[in-house]
């Protein structure tokens, strides 16, 4: 099909985010953020769009300057449905140029908008439908007072999600405290899971993780640094419990092969935002299934790019979890709708072509501060 690229545009708007924190030790979040909607227009009048930014602080200015000073000039004039082209270019220019990863995602799932809606079909039946379904797995947020952890997850049951992540966050002692605590009020029947956000070195790793084999939970997400893969392998091979890396931008498409080879995880860690689109994500879906490994996709950001990692979820072979990370409004805001978590707790296909979700331009052109 003859089509081409003819306006790379953004939107930049400001939203405020209510307090609060994922782990003590990144600053948490609140107040002013930034974020921008960026539109790739073409010739045949069929428009990408995806949201730049997250609750986060930082990051939405690096995206745009990467867009608005270098991707956008390469861009233009390039047939979208090119993805495969397009991506390589862009990954190959990304560390000679400084260029945004958060920036490389965007375009990529923009022109994913793009093919979906010009075939006539959501995204993830594009890609290659596994299922029409996929369970949930929803995040707690961190919370200062231990006693806080049990009371969350009790009402987090009440929807029904298939896995419930903590944020414990803090020392060795208080983290396994609060995980007894968990287990104790909600039970057996719950199956649990604890992300540690890089909190630890190796020995207290060891011990954390023995602790959540005692107490049955299905697995260690991010207890030591990204780059400590030897770190990782020791203590995949000490633990029953399965052991999961990859929730920032360093395990990628190119460092994957590297974790696979060594043994170093159990659970791989992917989502659209860090690993720079649909594209590479699915292709990292798709080497853990070769390899026998668990790849389980990580929350992305902003609702644009949350709504791009489920339609890779459900196109995926293997069998992964949605994260649904709380509470819900901080990470929904930008569309005219989002996905449910139905009484099951499952989120359904999206119907419609591309992403399948519209961006609320009514609200966000009245905190509109800049266009580019």
């Amino acid at each position: 099909m003859k089509i081409s690229i003819t306006n790379v545009d953004l939107v930049v708007f400001t939203r405020e985010i209510e307090r609060g924190a994922y782990s003590p030790r990144d600053g948490g979040f609140g107040g002013t953020r930034e974020f921008a909607v960026l539109t790739i227009g073409t010739d045949q009048g069929v428009e990408g769009h995806c949201l730049i930014g997250g609750y986060s602080t930082g990051g939405t200015r690096h995206a745009i300057d990467s867009i608005v000073n270098f991707l956008r000039r390469e861009l233009v004039g390039h047939n979208p449905l090119s993805r495969e082209a397009i991506w390589a270019r862009m990954w190959a220019l990304r560390r000679r140029r400084s260029l945004s990863t958060a920036a490389i995602a965007g375009i990529d799932v923009a022109l994913w908008d793009i093919a979906g809606k010009i075939a006539g079909l959501p995204i993830y039946q594009l890609i290659g439908a596994a299922r029409e379904k996929v369970k949930t797995c929803a995040t707690a947020m961190y919370w200062e007072e231990p006693g806080a952890y049990p009371e969350n997850v009790l009402a987090l049951k009440e929807g029904n999600y298939a896995l419930i992540k903590l944020f414990p966050g803090g020392g060795l002692e208080r983290d396994i405290g609060i995980c007894q605590a968990v287990r104790k009020a909600a039970g057996a029947d719950t199956k649990l899971a604890v992300d540690a956000v890089f909190a630890y070195g190796r020995s207290d790793a060891l011990r954390l993780g023995r602790a959540l084999e005692e107490l049955d939970f299905e697995w260690l997400e991010d207890a030591l640094v990204d780059t400590d893969i030897e770190g990782y392998r020791e203590l995949s091979r000490a633990l029953d419990i399965p052991v999961a890396a990859g929730d920032t931008e360093y395990l990628s498409l190119e460092t994957l092969p590297e974790y696979v080879l060594r043994n170093a995880v159990d659970i791989v860690r992917a989502d659209v935002a860090f690993k720079g689109g649909i594209t590479p994500t699915k292709r990292m879906a798709d080497i853990c299934d070769a390899f026998g490994l668990r790849c389980e996709l990580h929350h992305a950001t902003n609702a644009s790019m949350n709504i791009a990692t489920l339609h890779v979820a459900l196109a995926m072979k293997g069998d992964t979890h949605f994260e649904v990370m709380h509470p819900v409004s901080l990470h929904s805001y930008g569309l005219t709708d989002y996905f449910k978590v139905d009484r099951d707790g499952f989120v359904q296909a999206p119907e419609q072509p591309g992403l399948g979700f519209d961006i609320d331009w009514d609200r966000i052109r009245k905190t509109q501060t800049a266009q580019f």
